[in-house]
């Protein structure tokens, strides 16, 4: 039995290391690059732990458009332990993780860091409506 959190793409924020620009909207966070493109960008979405605190991260799933720019990485973080690195992730896609430890803390919650590439270009940004993770 799988059981999934998720937010709105309206819940992520920029990372400090590597920072965006992010347009909160009704459907959902645009993020744009800070420097000229082309470049890399990070933003980060914080995840509660699934209501049975015992089970594992099973798949990672963002829904996404994008123009000019495409999901490199999703980073899984529990605290400050990295749990798993996975990419390049597609729109609406179930992408299996394989985390480093069996679960995270119920109190502690989880942490998904999304790098993105941003290509030459006007326009280069990623429309993200959903973020979730899947347990089991």
């Amino acid at each position: 039995m799988a059981t999934s959190v998720g937010v709105s793409g309206n819940a992520i924020v920029p990372d400090a290391s590597n920072t965006v620009k992010i347009a909160y909207t009704s459907i959902g966070a645009q993020v744009m690059p800070v420097q000229p493109v082309p470049c890399t960008g990070i933003f980060n979405c914080p995840l509660p732990s699934c209501p049975n605190g015992s089970l594992s991260p099973t798949n990672v799933k963002i829904e996404y458009s994008s123009i000019l720019a495409k999901i490199t990485k999703v980073t899984l973080w529990c605290a400050t332990n990295e749990l798993d690195n996975i990419g390049p992730v597609a729109s609406g896609i179930l992408a299996t993780l394989t985390p480093s430890i069996p679960s995270g803390s119920p109190l502690q919650g989880y942490n998904l860091q999304v790098t993105v590439e941003f290509g030459a270009g006007p326009g280069s940004m990623c429309t993200i409506q959903s973020l979730g993770l899947q347990f089991t």
